[in-house]
């Protein structure tokens, strides 16, 4: 009786360290002040120190066997003076161990209690993220902006000083649109319990909030995907819901390919918007009128050429010259970079993860674990975003979410 006790408290002392060390690596206020913690690499090592404890069984899966390849060939081609590995040669591979280790913990146990907290503390970041990203909105919207691309372009100490105002991290943006299905699962399940109900739409609107003012299009666009595909969608039969989302596509079609109805929703959308999203938002309309790609949808689609052109100079182990590379799509510049050689465990590895999470997720709320899949695989393809946070909500927070109990009573697995 002892032992179970002393186990039980140790296990929650980690589950407790677990959240302390995710909170630590997302919070970007706690970067600002103290910028040790934006490094990464020693916050994944103590998460995998943790689950090496409470995770054991994970370390002896084919995940792992399939990431240790993945991160040998990415060091590989560190060692031999391959520059797209810069900052990857070890963090790639960490980022899936850690994340995948904590979500085999999470779905195994099932620890309830634990799940919530990660929960709680995720969102008390997100809305600190902002509050902080809001005053500096208020203040000059462009400075939101200006310090995006100061971390894009690598400028880590211009970026830590404004992060001490708790200005939202681009990185945090993109790993956002996979909460919104469970958010709306939860405020649209009868049996949910009113706290969870106005966690939910509180949650939502923080959340598109948060996207608009922090200048991110693309994962804005996942999230209202994701919004209306999931309002769309009901508790049950993913094949139904497949069936449903199928059939209202092609009612919907008509009014899709109408320019007319188009251009008139672009317009109404460019009003109610500013700075980048407004700018591309002209960007679509003038497309529709030239019939061709314009502005920044025309410059991504060359950099996706270019990816997919240097994964065919050489497809088995990818190219050596990172020039070739167009540097905004994940997938597309691993192809490129490590060929079929690297990319395919990488893909092997996200499947499996996929799968495990899948078979945990009760079968009423699959759906929604299946919208979130779409999203984090639109992110891929549309973004080179392979990062903690959005690795992070998507392999842990969002089965989280998708198997925590929300209405009172046991019925997680219907």
């Amino acid at each position: 009786m002892a032992g179970k006790v002393n186990r039980r408290l140790k296990e929650n002392n980690l589950s407790l360290f677990y959240i302390v060390l995710v909170v630590l690596g997302t919070f970007s206020l706690v970067h600002g002040w103290f910028p040790q913690f934006h490094r990464l690499v020693y916050l994944c090592f103590g998460m995998l120190m943790v689950s090496m404890v409470v995770a054991t069984r994970y370390f002896f899966s084919a995940q792992v066997l399939l990431i240790l390849l993945y991160g040998g060939i990415v060091y590989f081609n560190h060692l031999s003076g391959d520059p797209y590995t810069e900052g990857k040669e070890v963090l790639d591979a960490l980022t899936l161990l850690s994340c995948g280790s904590m979500a085999y913990y999470y779905l195994v146990s099932d620890d309830q209690f634990w799940k919530k907290w990660m929960l709680f503390a995720c969102l008390f970041v997100i809305l600190v993220d902002l509050i902080g990203t809001l005053v500096v909105y208020i203040v000059d919207p462009e400075i939101v902006r200006m310090v995006q691309g100061m971390a894009n372009e690598g400028d880590n100490e211009s970026t830590l000083d404004f992060y001490k105002f708790g200005i939202v991290e681009y990185e945090v943006l993109h790993g956002l649109p996979v909460l919104i299905p469970p958010l709306v699962m939860w405020f649209r399940e009868k049996e949910t319990l009113r706290m969870w109900r106005i966690i939910a739409i509180s949650s939502i609107v923080m959340i598109m909030i948060l996207l608009f003012i922090g200048d991110a299009t693309t994962p804005l666009l996942l999230a209202l995907f994701a919004l209306i595909a999931s309002f769309f969608s009901v508790l049950g039969s993913p094949k139904r819901n497949i069936r449903r989302l199928a059939l209202i596509s092609v009612i919907a079609l008509p009014f899709l390919l109408s320019d007319t109805i188009k251009l008139g929703v672009l317009d109404a959308a460019s009003n109610i918007t500013t700075g980048e999203l407004q700018k591309k938002i002209d960007d679509a309309k003038r497309g529709m009128v030239s019939g061709q790609l314009e502005g920044d949808a025309n410059v991504r689609s060359e950099f996706y050429k270019e990816s997919i052109d240097a994964f065919w100079r050489n497809p088995i182990i990818g190219v050596d010259d990172m020039t070739f590379l167009g540097g905004h799509s994940a997938l597309l510049d691993r192809l490129g970079a490590f060929g079929l050689l690297g990319t395919i465990p990488w893909l092997l590895c996200m499947f499996l993860i996929i799968i495990f999470a899948y078979k945990h997720i009760p079968y009423r709320a699959r759906i929604f674990y299946i919208i979130g899949i779409i999203c984090f695989l639109l992110l891929m393809v549309l973004k080179n975003m392979s990062y903690f946070y959005t690795w992070f909500t998507f392999v842990v927070l969002m089965p989280n979410m998708l198997t925590m109990n929300v209405s009172g009573k046991d019925n997680n697995k219907q």
